[in-house]
């Protein structure tokens, strides 16, 4: 770190110090459950610092060292309100020669402030985000001392579909018992990031008046998110911290700067990337900084950062240096609680979320109707869909998306259409089916095959009169190709119903509920297979699209089930979601007059993951103890490992050994985590006892 600082004293008149500063700044953050957030700092520095007095012309040096701790945390407590802490301590010294005397100074801070932010979705994957935060501090050590209130706000407008926003942010001492104090700032940042799928121009302008922000607002703010760890080493440490001073500046003065970034992304084959840049910042007066370097990418989970940078400013010379900079993650674990776009970070109703990519995913909202594409290298946050009728659009909160080979698709049962989107949230293709296609108006989009043909699974009509007692429907497999008629690929047994007659409501009056334990009907797709598991068949059949067999998984018996495990359900007890239990959305316990079975179908679900492995779930009895998963290549002969989920978490998708699930936090928000697995391998026959 470099600093040229002016000064005026009875003892020395007036002159410049210019220290110089080598630092070293770990830092941690870390999300221990959903809407908690904590890190912290710790680090130190040594360098020399050269006083010039300006009357006499002499020149003093002196060793000087720095060593600075600060913490945080940050709790979430509804979908707009949070509450954060923050402190830290930093303590200074200057070696004692025989013309300076020593010096040893500390500063210390602790605030608590509150946060409260909204999102508004506009048309077109734009909106518009607002954040206030209002809180208290308190000042120690040897500067100004006392408690103190601050306040600040920001604006921000997002149009992710291209990649542009606009982020206005302003904060103010509003009152400190150290009557002289005074702090305030604003900032206005436009950033246009394109989509970096394949590499692109990113670009950003950012003008700052005054403090715009905070040490401790810049750490919240750009410090790592979802967990992690890092460190910086060098000038850079202090890049990005607002009011650090440049050659000739002064820290915490009214003085406006203008800080511009450049990079230029190219996507290596292996998955990594790399990324030349160019940064440039200048205060008021002639202080400037460039930093010119190149960003390395790699194993999706650490970056590198290696640049030669030159300050200059009145009338020294310019200072110029070679800095390394480097940032890595434990383990390849994301958390949504933890984004910075807060249309991720508060999901108001999960629909669905997949991988795209190994380095991508896409997270659907039924609530705001918007799909979320994250790049999970990057950070970066592509937001589409949106309520609506419009290219793009969803109309209707009954809409289902399926993972495709070049993105996903949305069907959107009330426009009766499938919207295809790429992995970087674009729009490549609409498709809308004429009323009356489908005889169950319900039908689930089940299969989106390459060369885009769609495939639902359609059941009788919704409403049609059942028989009394055991019933299951007959379900057609349909294709609809691109061009030509529509076919039947299979046709399979429903899910067991049981259904009641009610003649003294009216002659046809009927009401129906699912068997107890009863056998299912459950699909998935994987490539240009259709994956087909009716319970009470002894396999799991994967479907070419003329309906004959590729391959086969076996299936093994169900369990026996107790009179325990019936009462649970009868009882309305058997569900272990708590938000699911009480409130509106709780479920209904079945009547006391539908069946049950005396044995568990084979299993309770079944999806293909990216690699096109068949995960089969264990049929989960409410006396369980976990949820597990045997996961299969298609055409093996056996399970390749078996995973053990708690109940807590629903499976989503999977890519090699990371899973994408769904949780909930402890106000019923859900999230979205991936998590690194280790699997147990399935015993070799030989091993088996």
């Amino acid at each position: 770190m470099l600093a040229l600082i002016g000064f005026e004293s009875g003892i020395n008149g007036t002159g410049t110090v210019d220290a110089r500063l080598t630092s070293l700044y770990p830092y941690a953050q870390w999300s221990p459950r959903a809407g908690l957030s904590l890190w912290g700092v710790v680090g130190a520095g040594r360098g020399t610092a050269e006083l010039s007095e300006a009357a006499t012309g002499r020149d003093f040096a002196t060793n000087i060292g720095m060593a600075m701790t600060a913490a945080g945390v940050r709790q979430r407590l509804t979908r707009v309100l949070a509450v954060k802490a923050d402190a830290f301590a930093v303590r200074t010294d200057a070696e004692e020669t025989q013309e300076l005397a020593g010096v040893v100074a500390n500063v210390q801070r602790l605030r608590l402030a509150s946060e409260v932010g909204g999102r508004w979705g506009l048309s077109g994957g734009s909106a518009i985000t607002s954040r206030v935060e209002l809180g208290a501090r308190f000042d120690g050590g040897d500067a100004e001392t006392g408690a103190g209130a601050e306040a600040g706000a920001g604006l921000g407008y997002v149009h992710e579909g291209i990649g542009l926003s606009v982020d206005a942010r302003g904060r103010a001492l509003v009152a400190h018992q150290a009557s002289s104090l005074r702090e305030w700032g604003a900032s206005v940042a436009v950033r246009l990031q394109p989509s970096r799928e394949a590499g692109g121009l990113s670009f950003t302008v950012e003008p700052t008046w005054g403090n715009a922000a905070s040490g401790m607002a810049t750490l919240w703010r750009d410090g790592p998110t979802g967990g992690g760890f890092g460190a910086s080493l060098g000038a850079s440490s202090a890049w990005r911290a607002e009011g650090v001073p440049l050659a000739g500046g002064r820290a915490g003065s009214g003085a406006g700067r203008l800080r511009m970034e450049l990079d230029y992304g190219i996507v290596l084959a292996d998955g990594g990337r790399v990324a030349p840049f160019g940064r440039w910042a200048a205060e008021s007066g002639t202080a400037r900084r460039l930093n010119v370097g190149v960003r390395l990418s790699v194993l999706e989970a650490a970056t590198l950062d290696l640049f030669g940078e030159q300050v200059s400013g009145g009338a020294q010379p310019a200072d110029r240096r070679l800095g390394l900079q480097g940032a890595m993650l434990p383990d390849v674990i994301f958390d949504s609680a933890g984004s910075p776009t807060l249309g991720v970070s508060e999901i108001g109703k999960l629909a669905s979320a997949h991988f795209l990519r190994p380095d991508k995913i896409v997270i659907a909202d039924r609530t705001s109707h918007e799909l979320h594409f994250l790049d999970l290298t990057t950070g970066e946050v592509v937001t589409a869909g949106g309520r609506g009728d419009g290219p793009g659009e969803i109309r209707g909160s009954v809409f289902q998306t399926i993972r495709t080979g070049r993105g996903v698709a949305v069907w959107d049962l009330m426009a009766m259409r499938v919207t295809h989107f790429s992995a970087s949230g674009v729009v490549t293709a609409l498709r809308t089916l004429p009323m009356g296609s489908l005889r169950n108006l319900l039908a689930p989009l089940t299969a989106v095959f390459s060369d885009g043909a769609i495939v639902f699974r359609d059941g009788e009509e919704v409403g049609r009169p059942r028989p009394t007692g055991h019933y299951r429907q007959q379900v057609r497999y349909l294709e609809f190709p691109m061009n030509g008629d529509v076919r039947v690929i299979t046709e399979k047994l429903g899910a067991e119903e049981f259904h009641r007659t009610h003649v003294d409501i009216a002659p046809d009056f009927f009401s129906s509920g699912s068997v107890i334990f009863g056998h299912e009907l459950h699909d998935a797709q994987a490539g240009d297979l259709l994956v087909v598991a009716q319970t009470d068949l002894p396999v799991v059949q994967l479907l070419r699209r003329d309906g004959s067999v590729a391959t086969t998984i076996p299936l093994s018996p169900g369990e026996e089930a107790s009179a325990k495990d019936v009462e649970l359900v009868r009882s309305g007890q058997a569900t272990r979601d708590a938000c699911l239990r009480t409130g509106i959305g709780r479920l209904n316990p079945p009547a006391n007059d539908v069946p049950a079975n005396d044995t568990t179908p084979s299993i309770g679900d079944l999806l293909a993951d990216l690699d096109g492995r068949i995960w089969l779930k264990s049929y989960d009895l409410p006396s369980s103890s976990a949820v597990r998963w045997r996961v299969w290549k298609p055409g093996g002969s056996r399970p390749e490992f078996e995973l053990v989920l708690p109940h807590s978490h629903s499976l989503l998708d999977a890519h090699d050994n990371l899973v994408l699930l769904h949780a909930k936090d402890d106000l019923c928000v859900d999230r979205v985590v991936i998590q690194e697995v280790r699997p147990t391998p399935e015993p070799t026959p030989d091993r088996e006892p």
